[in-house]
């Protein structure tokens, strides 16, 4: 798997209005187990920390109750016109 699925596959539970106006400043991912044909699939995401300049979200996928994939991301806000 690519690492540009990867990082799409760790965004697809986050809201199209969020990825317009954040941009990743750091992600970390780690794999644990391999995710077999057939095997039930869920993706999480959690917002842990938020300010200003700086959100923190926490991705898990599992599959059969063991998580296989996690990942974290800070994110940064969009500088858009007038909100320099």
């Amino acid at each position: 798997m690519g690492s540009e699925m990867c990082i799409r596959d760790r965004t697809d539970a986050l809201s199209m209005e969020f990825l317009d106006t954040h941009t990743p400043k750091q992600i970390d991912i780690r794999f644990d187990n391999e995710v077999k044909y057939g095997n039930l699939v869920t993706s999480s995401v959690v917002v842990d920390s938020q300010d200003h300049d700086r959100i923190k979200t926490v991705h898990e996928i599992t599959s059969n109750d063991e998580i296989s994939a996690s990942a974290m991301f800070i994110w940064r806000q969009n500088n858009t016109k007038g909100n320099n």
